[in-house]
């Protein structure tokens, strides 16, 4: 233990060779907290995760491989022994150890409301075998475990610090300051980084065209044109996430399934994806494991809609950020031609958007829906699965059916991925049949990214920081 103080203290001080220049990154929204157990906002997560670190994660091609934990392996079904990496301090320059791991999950198990509670459930009990080897015995094979440690970041057992790359230097108003973390396992091209945060996307966006800042997260395809008109490079990744139009079954309209599938009829989705991304006729998008081309689609058909209201017009509220404006206008648009009338509702931002929508205050919104884990066994449990301790965590629809329940539940006891890509399928077919949800499309996704520099795409929507470089 003494000899790795004295070499986290020798690589504190001995720097490493890296770009002098302070970069600028514009990014949307502004993180609620900085605690890594306390929200589950993806674009959050990926800056947090140069922040903090899992014991495994995704790779860019959204595949699992090592990151704290440097192998694993699994005598049976329900038990995984992870033997964790012997070079990794966290920022304050302790050692990381298994009991931080212990520890973290111990946490996010006693937090209440913590969003994480249902990717650590599949743990019954851990034993630490030695500083370095940890294992999870879990209550039932779980086939998407590792899926869900790759969305739990470790912390200190005695501190809210990471192991990740960079270091929180100062957070104030509207800006973070990180700097680059001298003791970390790999060489860093960038010493510094300023990220300053805006509420709405459109403005960050016109910012960035007319010159604020270096890179761009998450930059909007209506300034797509306009940004490569000026020469602006856009880096293309595709995350495995839907657009859904999703309905409060417990208000009237929408609580009648001939209006819900009188508007999915109603919605041209190829037009209302056209340039923005893939259109999806199930809830797992085509990048998520357990995708299926052989869903029952609901196709266009406006006529067959106007029969299903006989000829009565109804009206709903539809919840919509300011971002995807002209999405829900194009919406409304669609939904009158069929007889209904939609009142656009636009909060003031992303805290008042979900107010309204847990506090159960609108008809029907418009959400992204972030497939963290890439599963779509995951993404129905997460969405449809009737809410209760371990499941339905995202289930914002009041949506509850027996079978759907007993399907999304008996998929993770199913090792072989054709017998679960099977049980994923029938699932998808019975939620259909209900409607709580209208997938409308998976999106394409963008950074902005000017001033010479590069970065590595991500599939899962990362932003990993470690990868940016200025050409020289």
């Amino acid at each position: 233990m003494v000899k790795r103080i004295v070499l986290f203290s020798l690589l504190l001080f001995s720097g490493c060779r890296m770009g002098e220049r302070e970069v600028v990154i514009v990014f949307r929204p502004k993180p609620l907290t900085l605690d890594p157990h306390a929200q589950k906002i993806a674009s959050v997560r990926a800056l947090l995760e140069n922040i903090y670190e899992p014991l495994v994660v995704y790779t860019p091609s959204l595949r699992i491989g090592p990151c704290l934990a440097e192998y694993w392996e699994t005598p049976d079904d329900t038990t995984w022994i992870f033997h964790l990496r012997e070079d990794v301090y966290f920022h304050t320059g302790k050692p990381f150890t298994a009991y931080d791991v212990k520890a973290t999950m111990e946490r996010i198990r006693g937090m209440k409301g913590s969003p994480y509670i249902d990717n650590i459930s599949p743990i019954k009990r851990m034993e630490i075998k030695d500083p370095y080897t940890i294992v999870f015995y879990l209550h039932r094979p779980c086939v998407t475990f590792l899926n869900k440690l790759a969305t739990v970041f470790i912390i200190a057992e005695d501190s809210l610090t990471g192991t990740g790359p960079y270091r929180i230097e100062e957070m104030k108003g509207d800006t973070l300051i990180l700097s680059a973390f001298e003791a970390y396992r790999e060489p860093l091209d960038v010493k510094r980084i300023r990220i300053i945060f805006f509420e709405s996307r459109p403005y960050a966006a016109k910012r960035f065209v007319e010159g604020l800042g270096d890179i761009m997260y998450r930059f909007p395809f209506s300034y797509v044109e306009e940004a490569r008109k000026k020469g602006i490079k856009l880096v293309h990744f595709n995350p495995p996430h839907i657009f859904l139009l999703g309905f409060n079954l417990k208000r009237y309209p929408v609580n009648d399934p001939r209006v819900r599938k009188a508007a999915a009829l109603a919605i041209d989705r190829k037009r209302l994806a056209l340039g923005r991304g893939e259109v999806v006729d199930g809830y797992i998008s085509p990048n998520a494991e357990g995708y299926s081309p052989e869903v029952h689609a609901i196709s266009y058909n406006p006529s067959i809609a106007r029969r299903l209201l006989k000829g009565r017009r109804v009206g709903f509220t539809l919840l919509i950020t300011q971002d995807l404006k002209g999405m829900g206008e194009e919406i409304k648009e669609m939904l009158a031609r069929a007889g209904m009338d939609v009142r656009l509702e636009l909060p003031r931002d992303n805290k008042e958007f979900f107010h309204k929508i847990l506090g159960g205050e609108v008809d029907a919104f418009i959400v992204l829906y972030l497939n963290e884990t890439g599963d779509g066994g995951d993404a129905l449990a997460s969405l449809f699965h009737t809410r209760e301790e371990g499941w339905g965590g995202e289930n914002l629809f009041y949506y509850s059916n027996p079978r759907a329940d007993s399907l999304i539940e008996s998929v993770f006891g199913v090792m072989d991925r054709k017998e679960r890509n099977a049980i994923l399928l029938e699932a998808q077919n019975v939620i259909l049949e209900d409607l709580p949800a209208i997938p409308l499309f998976s999106p394409f996704e963008y950074h902005a990214v000017r001033n010479g520099y590069e970065l590595m795409p991500h599939n899962a929507m990362s932003l990993w920081l470690k990868t940016l470089r200025r050409r020289r």
